[in-house]
C-alpha cells in the first residue's frame, strides 16, 4: 500500500497559513501512526509517516502527542526527529521526548522491537514507567537501578575515546571529532548522530589527537596524528591524502591567527611545539622557525588571550619533564610571561578569560591537585580536585566557565572568577572521562561533548539537562559480578558486588529494594558465587583483589549473615558445585606475581571447612580467565576452565571431572580465549557450555564429548557475561551481555531470540532467577536490573526476547 501526501501552498500565503496547512498534514498522519493487525499480523505504520509525519508536526510549530508515544517512537526515523531537536509544549510529550533522546543513539529503522525495548528500559531507569505495548513485550524490565545521566549519549564506540573536537560545517550542522582506542579518527552530526563520512585509520596502535579547523572558504577540516606525523582532511570529502608530516604528534591544537591565517599547532616528542599553515587547505611550515618549549614531549597545548590582548599559546611537558606551563606569543613566538610552575606533571590545561580583563590558567595534575593561575598578578589557588581534562565555554549571558572531567566520572561546570559552581554536575559516563569540549548551536546555545573509557560520546546542553532518574546502587563505579540466592524465609534476591566497592549489597529480585546491611568484605569485590547446601543453607561466596586476597563465605540463614574466612591467597572464588558423595566445594584461584599478575592455581576446597581437596588443578605460570561446572548425563560433576600460560598467552579449554580431579580433555576451537562461561543440561540432549570471547564470538560446546557445536559473532564488544536457564516451556536459553547489549539465545538451536536489549551502560555480569513462574535475568554493569525473559502467562511459547 502506497501513501502520497501532496502539499501546495500558495505563494502568497502568510507563515501563519503554512503552518495550518501543516498542522491539518499532520493531524492526518497521525491518523496512521500505529500499528494495524490485517489477518492477525501486525502491519506497522507506512514509511512515509514513520520518516515525515513529525516533520510537518514541526512545521507546524508543535510536535503531536499522538505522535510522541510509546507506540509509535520505536518506528520513527531517529535521525529526522533529532535533527529537528525540537521544544515540545506539550507536557506529556515533553518527558517522553527527552527520555527518547537519551535512548536515540541506538534507534534502528529495521528493528521496532529492540526499539521499544530499549525505550521500556530507559523508561525504567527514569523511574516512569511506560505502558505496556505489544512491541515492548520483550526483554520487559521489572525494575531498573540504572543511571541515565542527564545528558545524551552521541554515539557508542567499540574502543575507548582519547579526544573531542567541534567544528561547524559550511551547512549549519555541528561536527564532533573522535580519536578513539581502535586507532581510527571519526565524525559525527551533533544533532543527527550519524556519521560524516568513513572512519580514518591512522596506523597507530593508541589513540592520536585530533582537532578541527574552519578554513576561510567555509570548510571544516579534521586534523589528527597518524603513524609518521599529522595528517589533515575534508570529512565530507573523503579521507586524508599525500604524505604524514611533522614526526611524532603527541599533542594537537588548531586556531585562527590574527591575521586571519589558520594554523594547527603540534608538540612533538622533543619538547617543540610546531606551527602548520592549513589556511589553503594544505599543512604547510610556518615560516619562524619551531619553539623550543620543553625538555621533554610536549603533553598538551592550550590558546588564550593574554591579559594584554595578545594571542598566546601555552604549553606543558610530559611525564619526566620539568612539571612547568609556560606562556608564549602566539604570533612571534617568544616567551609572554615567566612559566608557571606545577609540583606534578600536568594533565589537562585550559585558560579563560575573565570580565576583569584578565586570563587565568587551570591546570590538572595526576592526582588532587588543580591549580589556576592568574596571569595579571601571577597568583596561584590550590583545590583538591582531580582533574583529567579541562576546557572553558561562554554562557549566553557572556560568562566563562570552566568544565572539568573529575575522577567520580562527571564534569563540573564552574565559574573561575570564585570557583562557584555552574549548575549540577553532568553526569553519565561511567568510567574516567579522557576529553571535553565545547561548541555553540546557531542558536546560542552552549554545548558540552565528552568522551571517555567507557567508549561513549556524550553531550549536554548547559541550558537544558533531562533528568538523571534514580541513582545505581554501585554508585559511580561498575558493578562486576551478581548471582541469584533465596533467603530462610522464601524470598529470592541477587547479591551484587563491584571491584571499586568493599561490599556486596542485598537486594530484593522482586522489587529492587535493598534486603538488610550489605556484606562486609575485605578486599574490592572480584567475583561472587552461590551453593546451596543439603540441609537447605545458602551460601554467598566472594572472592576480593587486593592486599589480603581472601574469600569470605557469607551464610544467609545465621544473624547479621557474618561472614568466614574460606582461604587465604585466594583473590577469587571462581565457581561451586556439589560432589556426588554430597559435599559442596568452591573452586578458587590466586594472584601470581609474575608478568601478567593473573589468576591462577585453581583449588578445589570443601566449603563447610575450606580445606584443599586434591591437587591444584593448575599449574603456577597458568592465567585463569573465566571457569563455571556442570552435570553431565552420566551424572559426573565437571569444571571447565579457560586457561593460558602466562608468557605464551595461548588459550585453552579444559575439563575436569572434580570427584576424581581428572582431565577429561580440551575443547579445540577457541581461538581468542573465553572471556566468560556457563553451561546447561539441555531438556533430552546434552550437557552444553556456552563460551564467549573478546571478539564478541560465541561458541557452544558438547561436554561429554568435548566438541564443538555452533559458532556465532553475537557481540561487537567482549562477551563479559554469560548465564543459563530454563524458559516454561522447558527450553534451555542462555543470556549474554557484550558492551552495552544483552541478547536471548535458544541453546537447543544455538540461533537469537528476537531482538537484542540496549542498555544505558555497559554489561559486566548477568544472572538468572525465576520469578512469579517466570525466568528473569539480573543484569548488572553500569547500573543494576531485572528483566523478564518470557511475556506473562508463562507458556514458553514466546520469549520476551523472541518476534512477535
Amino acid at each position: 500500500m502506497c501513501y502520497e501526501v501532496r502539499v501546495m501552498v500558495m505563494g502568497g500565503a502568510d507563515e501563519e497559513e503554512s503552518r495550518a496547512v501543516e498542522g491539518r498534514i499532520a493531524d492526518a498522519l497521525s491518523q496512521l501512526a500505529r500499528t494495524r493487525r490485517v489477518a492477525g499480523t501486525s502491519v506497522p505504520p507506512p514509511a512515509y509517516i514513520r520518516r515525515h509525519a513529525v516533520e510537518h508536526a514541526a512545521a507546524a510549530g508543535d510536535l503531536d502527542p499522538r505522535l510522541i508515544t510509546p507506540d509509535f517512537l520505536p518506528y520513527i526515523d531517529a535521525e529526522r526527529l533529532r535533527s529537528l531537536n525540537p521544544t515540545p509544549t506539550h507536557a506529556e510529550t515533553s518527558g517522553l521526548l527527552r527520555l527518547w533522546r537519551q535512548a536515540a543513539h541506538g534507534w534502528e529503522w529495521d528493528a521496532p522491537e529492540a526499539n521499544a525495548s530499549a525505550l521500556a528500559f530507559w523508561a525504567a531507569c527514569a523511574g516512569e514507567p511506560l505502558p505496556r505495548t505489544e512491541l515492548a513485550e520483550h526483554w520487559n524490565p521489572r525494575w531498573a537501578q540504572w543511571p541515565l545521566g542527564n545528558g545524551e549519549i552521541l554515539t557508542r564506540l567499540p574502543a575507548s575515546v582519547n579526544a573531542v573536537a567541534t567544528a561547524a560545517l559550511s551547512d549549519g550542522r555541528l561536527a564532533v571529532v573522535v580519536s578513539g582506542h581502535d586507532g581510527t579518527v571519526s565524525v559525527w552530526d551533533l544533532d543527527t548522530g550519524n556519521p560524516i563520512g568513513e572512519p580514518v585509520t591512522t596506523g597507530l596502535s593508541y589513540a592520536g589527537p585530533a582537532a578541527a579547523a574552519v578554513l576561510p572558504d567555509g570548510r571544516a577540516m579534521v586534523v589528527a596524528g597518524v603513524s609518521g606525523g599529522l595528517r589533515m582532511w575534508d570529512p565530507a570529502g573523503g579521507g586524508p591524502s599525500g604524505e604524514p608530516v611533522g614526526g611524532t604528534v603527541r599533542a594537537l591544537v588548531t586556531t585562527v591567527l590574527p591575521d586571519r591565517r589558520v594554523v594547527a599547532i603540534t608538540g612533538d616528542v622533543l619538547g617543540r611545539a610546531n606551527f602548520w599553515d592549513i589556511t589553503a587547505g594544505r599543512l604547510e611550515a610556518r615560516p619562524f622557525r619551531s619553539m623550543d618549549a620543553h625538555d621533554r614531549s610536549v603533553s598538551a597545548l592550550c590558546v588564550a588571550e593574554l591579559p594584554d590582548g595578545r594571542a598566546g599559546l601555552l604549553t606543558t611537558g610530559g611525564i619526566g619533564g620539568d612539571n612547568t606551563i609556560r606562556v608564549w606569543d602566539l604570533v612571534t613566538g617568544e616567551p609572554a610571561a615567566a612559566p608557571l610552575r606545577h609540583s606534578s606533571p600536568v594533565t589537562a590545561m585550559t585558560a579563560a578569560r575573565l570580565p576583569t580583563g584578565t586570563t587565568v590558567v587551570v591546570a590538572g595534575a595526576g592526582g588532587r591537585d588543580r591549580r589556576v593561575w592568574d596571569l595579571t598578578t601571577g597568583d596561584c589557588t590550590r583545590t583538591a580536585v582531580w582533574a583529567q581534562a579541562l576546557t572553558t565555554a561562554t554562557l549566553p549571558d557572556g560568562r566563562s566557565v570552566v568544565v572539568e572531567a573529575v575522577r567520580d566520572y562527571s564534569l563540573r561546570v564552574w565559574d573561575p572568577s570564585d570557583a562557584s559552581p555552574v549548575g549540577p554536575p553532568l553526569n553519565g559516563h561511567t568510567d574516567i572521562v579522557q576529553s571535553v569540549t565545547t561548541a555553540t548551536r546557531p542558536d546560542g546555545r552552549p554545548i558540552v561533548v565528552s568522551g571517555g573509557d567507557d567508549g561513549t560520546v556524550r553531550c549536554w546542553d548547559l541550558e537544558t539537562r533531562p533528568h538523571s532518574g534514580p541513582a545505581s546502587v554501585s554508585g559511580p563505579y561498575p558493578l562486576s559480578s551478581v548471582v541469584s540466592a533465596r533467603l530462610p524465609d522464601g524470598r529470592d534476591v541477587i547479591v551484587a558486588g563491584g571491584r571499586d566497592m568493599r561490599t556486596a549489597a542485598v537486594t530484593d529480585l522482586a522489587s529492587g529494594a535493598p534486603v538488610g546491611e550489605p556484606l562486609l568484605h575485605r578486599d574490592r569485590v572480584l567475583a561472587l558465587a552461590t551453593a546451596e547446601l543439603a540441609d537447605g543453607r545458602t551460601f554467598v561466596l566472594a572472592g576480593g583483589r587486593n592486599n589480603e586476597r581472601t574469600v569470605l563465605v557469607w551464610d544467609l540463614a545465621a544473624a547479621g549473615a557474618e561472614d568466614r574466612v574460606l582461604s587465604h591467597g585466594a583473590s577469587s572464588v571462581l565457581a561451586t558445585a556439589g560432589l556426588p558423595d554430597g559435599r559442596a566445594v568452591a573452586i578458587t584461584g590466586h594472584f601470581v606475581h609474575g608478568k601478567h599478575g593473573a589468576p591462577g592455581m585453581l583449588r578445589v576446597r570443601d566449603l563447610l571447612t575450606g580445606e584443599t581437596v586434591g591437587e591444584p588443578l593448575t599449574s603456577p605460570d597458568e592465567s585463569v580467565d573465566a571457569t563455571a561446572t556442570g552435570t553431565l548425563p552420566d551424572g559426573r560433576t565437571v569444571l571447565i576452565a579457560a586457561t593460558s600460560k602466562s608468557e605464551s598467552r595461548a588459550p585453552a579449554l579444559r575439563v575436569w571431572d572434580l570427584s576424581s580431579q581428572r582431565l577429561l580433555g580440551s575443547l579445540h576451537g577457541c581461538v581468542g580465549g573465553a572471556r566468560a562461561i556457563a553451561t546447561a543440561s539441555l531438556p533430552h540432549g546434552p550437557t552444553v557450555a556456552i563460551t564467549g570471547e573478546a571478539n564478541g564470538t560465541l561458541r557452544l560446546w558438547d561436554l561429554a564429548e568435548r566438541r564443538l557445536l555452533g559458532t556465532c559473532h553475537a557481540h561487537r564488544h567482549p562477551v563479559e557475561a554469560i548465564a543459563t536457564a530454563s524458559l516454561s516451556d522447558g527450553r534451555g536459553v542462555a543470556v549474554t551481555g557484550g558492551g552495552a547489549t544483552v541478547r536471548l539465545w535458544d541453546l537447543s538451536s544455538f540461533q537469537p531470540i528476537g531482538p537484542p536489549l540496549r542498555l544505558p551502560g555497559r554489561v559486566c555480569a548477568v544472572a538468572t532467577a525465576r520469578l512469579d513462574g517466570r525466568a528473569v535475568a539480573a543484569v548488572a554493569g553500569d547500573g543494576l536490573a531485572v528483566v523478564h525473559l518470557e511475556r506473562a502467562g508463562g507458556d514458553g511459547r514466546r520469549g520476551e526476547g523472541s518476534r512477535v
